[in-house]
């Protein structure tokens, strides 16, 4: 049985003097992760490029969780032992499934800790005619149909396998952001691309009904996308009191005014949250709600957090395509009654600053946010 996994990381290793910070946060979430699932782990060790994991369970379970969280280039369930070329050799022999029906093979040898008597390529050798001595297979290195891998760091390491990670940057590194979470496809994508930028995500949705029940949707998609986070938090809105408002609002313009509503109530959370900016679903152009001329209306003299938006300049084939990634596009389509579904009829391309701004003076909408976020319901995803 596996006694170690070797977790090795892409775009952490450039991070300078910084490196240690992202290399420990990446720890704390393999820990934490770890801990949510019952795995019992002896010890995660950092040597030089990646985190070295003493395991002593079930090798598909650890392997569902790890492919799973960002910062993680590829990962290796690994065989340890003294740092002894005949010890090496053995643990390298004692897979016999590994090389059957192999006409091929090369051994990629890593001396991480130079005081080992043989470097590299000395490793490969010795090894690699062991293999061939005893399974009769040609070593070929620029083609092979196997490959055997030699890790020396604190110990020896003997893997057959790099199990591809979702690398980037792990999640919580830089902060958190608040994500206004609708029904659709576009949002649950918008917050995975800002998971995997080293974000940790608190959501914001503003429901329709009388119930938080009838958000159960939501509550599903975040369960999917949980798996990123291991704990997610869920600031539940309702929507009845900014639908009052706009019984005299003018002609095509509720889907901007909504929008800029949804903002202030936004910034209050993030405040309170700490977080560093808001996350929008937007896509340039995809609707008429999201022209440059509407996304200039959406700021225009609110005091906001930076709006990021993830999915400004991807198709809407693409957005689908890492929704079905994901595993949010089949809870997506689902038929839901958002808000934004209920204010979107035939909004204005072109919005009239003048106009929104003296209906929102009359209707008193910094009172109205301030209404809301009494009416706002917190609830923890597990």
């Amino acid at each position: 049985m596996y006694d170690a996994v070797l977790v090795k990381y892409g775009e952490l290793s450039l991070k300078g003097e910084n490196k240690s910070y992202f290399e420990k946060k990446l720890a704390e979430n393999i820990k934490r992760l770890f801990k949510k699932n019952k795995i019992k782990h002896e010890k995660i060790t950092r040597y030089r490029s990646y985190l070295i994991i003493d395991i002593k369970e079930d090798e598909e379970k650890i392997r569902n969780i790890l492919i799973s969280i960002f910062g993680i280039a590829n990962f290796s369930f690994a065989y340890s032992c003294e740092k002894d070329i005949e010890k090496i050799k053995k643990i390298v022999l004692k897979n016999n499934s590994f090389y059957k029906k192999s006409t091929s093979f090369k051994v990629d040898a890593s001396r991480q800790d130079k005081s080992f008597k043989q470097n590299s390529m000395e490793i490969g050798r010795i090894v690699g005619e062991t293999i061939h001595e005893k399974y009769k297979i040609k070593g070929d290195m620029k083609t092979p149909e196997k490959t055997v891998y030699i890790d020396i760091a604190d110990k020896a390491y003997v893997y057959f396998e790099k199990i591809q990670g979702l690398d980037n940057l792990p999640t919580g590194c830089g902060g958190k952001v608040i994500c206004l979470m609708s029904g659709g496809i576009d949002s649950p994508v918008a917050s995975m691309l800002a998971m995997k930028r080293g974000y940790y995500v608190v959501y914001l949705h503003f429901y329709q009904g009388k119930t938080k029940k009838e958000a159960k949707k939501i509550l599903d998609i975040l369960k999917i996308l949980n798996k990123y986070e291991g704990s997610c938090k869920l600031y539940l809105v309702p929507f009845s009191l900014f639908q009052t408002a706009m019984a005299n609002v003018f002609p095509n313009h509720e889907m901007i005014l909504f929008r800029r509503y949804m903002l202030r109530v936004a910034n209050i959370i993030a405040e309170k949250e700490e977080a560093k900016a808001v996350i929008f679903g937007d896509n340039l152009g995809q609707v008429a709600s999201q022209t440059m001329d509407n996304i200039v209306a959406l700021e225009h003299e609110i005091k906001s957090l930076p709006i990021i938006r993830p999915l400004s300049c991807f198709s809407k084939q693409e957005i689908i395509d890492l929704a079905k990634k994901i595993g949010t596009y089949e809870l997506s389509i689902k038929p839901y009654k958002d808000c934004c579904s209920i204010v979107s009829k035939h909004p204005s391309t072109r919005p009239n600053i003048e106009k929104i701004l003296r209906f929102e003076k009359e209707n008193k909408i910094e009172k109205l946010v301030e209404k809301t976020i009494k009416e706002i319901e917190e609830i923890i995803i597990n």
